[in-house]
């Protein structure tokens, strides 16, 4: 059942160059934002959520 489970993670450079937002909607209905003020940054915590989603759902597969 696991694996119907999808999650979303982007990141909205609206507010550039002040700010990027890092959001991460997870299938429990929650949703985390981030502000980062630097895109590298940003980039880095979108890519890390992405591993510990995708690890945190195959484990529970």
């Amino acid at each position: 059942m696991a694996q119907g489970h999808k999650f979303h993670v982007a990141i909205d450079e609206s507010m550039a160059p002040t700010y990027f937002v890092v959001t991460v909607a997870e299938p429990e209905c929650r949703t985390l934002h981030w502000q980062f003020f630097d895109r590298r940054h940003a980039e880095s915590k979108a890519t890390a959520e992405r591993q510990r989603l995708e690890a945190q759902f195959c484990v529970a597969a």
